[in-house]
């Protein structure tokens, strides 16, 4: 955008030291010097990402080592983060990834929520640990992201993981930034 910007001021420059009157009274609008856009078709581009992950996890269980779990915790009834959910374990399946999806009725205690996160991360099967947001105001939002093992916590929201992405350290990057950097 700076380079727009600044080659917007130096026609700006130029036509307003011009001796014709009549460029001289023509506004300029900025988006005429964006360059021309490229339509991109995001399906295809989602079908070839799944169909390379599809590829990866097969040749990491061909190689012996155990197919991943996904585990998502939604809590409540919110239609849409069940549909998120849904999309994300079917996504996960796609690619070859085993799923397991925890309903939690949305009067579960904070205390027992964070049982069934300690359970998920001292389970060896579970790789990968998604807590599904917006959850209950009884519950402390912070508290549960926290309780998330770093090494689990697949949408990077544990302070460590957060930490850690700020500082541009190695971590877990979380899905949307690492999608929209995709």
């Amino acid at each position: 955008m700076t380079s727009a910007i600044s080659r917007f001021s130096l026609i700006k420059s130029l036509v307003l030291k011009s001796e014709h009157n009549l460029i001289k009274k023509e506004f300029i609008h900025i988006s005429s010097l964006r360059a021309k856009a490229k339509l991109i078709d995001g399906r295809e581009i989602a079908n070839t990402i799944l169909s390379e992950l599809r590829q990866e996890t097969d040749e990491w269980v061909a190689q012996g080592n155990r197919r991943p779990q996904l585990t998502a915790i939604l809590v409540g009834e919110d239609p849409a983060s069940t549909t998120y959910v849904k999309n994300k374990m079917k996504a996960a399946k796609q690619v070859g990834i085993k799923t397991r999806t925890i309903h939690c009725l949305t009067t579960i205690s904070e205390k027992d929520l964070l049982q069934h996160i300690h359970l998920l991360n001292n389970d060896p099967e579970v790789d990968g640990i998604l807590v599904q947001l917006p959850i209950p105001d009884h519950i402390t939002e912070r508290a549960i992201c926290n309780a998330v093992a770093p090494s689990k916590d697949v949408d990077g929201f544990n302070i460590v993981n957060v930490g850690r992405f700020c500082l541009d350290m190695k971590t877990l990057v979380p899905c949307t930034p690492l999608g929209v950097q995709e």
